[in-house]
């Protein structure tokens, strides 16, 4: 197309059009469009990446884990667009002049570079992706920052009275696992008939009060640990987010 064709075309709005033909010129398109756009995006990037994951608490995981897609898939297809455009303005530019098509050559190359380049750090993040996602990383550091600052004000009220017999000591977090230590005043003499009966208690309690299920879903696991006047450990209750049948 002609450089009145071209000019033509982005008068008419269709610029997108223009540029996916590769009728807008090889020097706006290479360092205008792609270029300073693909420096604008790098820049932006981090910004998009960082109000995401400040509105972790609001999202979940899965909510983190779609925008993040959402905006990885805009930069992959701009990044495409902007490939395919700059390829073809290049062999428009050869062909309209053959005696400079040495900087059509130089602009493929640039571009075959640069998709390498993207494809093998696509390889390396979605082998990184399949071991443990970045997003998921992210929430459980965060998640558990948050609930480790909130322990000091969990803990500041106990030992608390649960019961005639029973006080809830404290409460810990070690990996992904909160544990709440109780302390029983006297001695159990019929522990498996306890057991079970606690056992019981213990299971309606975590699979349908809000604030266990919620630490369920985010994989952390619950343990309840007893003891008794003469036992430092005579009974304890594990419970993973499986025990309450949530799925993924």
């Amino acid at each position: 197309m002609s450089s009145i064709d071209s000019t033509a075309a982005q008068k008419s709005g269709n610029l997108f059009l223009g540029l996916w033909r590769g009728d807008v010129a090889l020097a706006r398109t290479y360092w205008l469009y792609g270029t300073l756009g693909g420096f604008a995006l790098s820049l932006i990037s981090p910004v998009i990446i960082y109000f995401i994951f400040a509105q972790s608490r609001h999202l979940g995981l899965n909510g983190l884990r779609f925008f993040t897609g959402c905006w990885c898939l805009f930069c992959i297809a701009w990044s495409i667009f902007i490939g395919v455009a700059t390829w073809r303005s290049a062999t428009n530019y050869a062909r309209t002049k053959p005696k400079r098509r040495y900087n059509a050559i130089a602009a493929k190359v640039s571009i075959l570079v640069s998709g390498i380049s993207a494809l093998i750090i696509g390889v390396q993040l979605v082998e990184g992706s399949s071991r443990n996602s970045l997003s998921e990383q992210y929430f459980h550091y965060e998640f558990q920052i948050d609930q480790r600052a909130s322990l000091a004000g969990l803990n500041a009220g106990l030992p608390r009275k649960i019961d005639k017999i029973t006080y809830l000591d404290r409460i810990d977090l070690q990996n992904y696992t909160f544990y709440y230590y109780y302390r029983i005043t006297n001695v159990v003499v019929f522990r498996d008939a306890f057991k079970e009966r606690m056992s019981q208690k213990l299971s309606a309690d975590v699979c349908t009060k809000t604030a266990f299920r919620d630490l369920l879903m985010r994989n952390y696991a619950l343990d309840f640990i007893y003891s008794d006047a003469i036992s430092t450990n005579f009974v304890s209750f594990a419970f993973r987010r499986s025990d309450c049948s949530i799925s993924d």
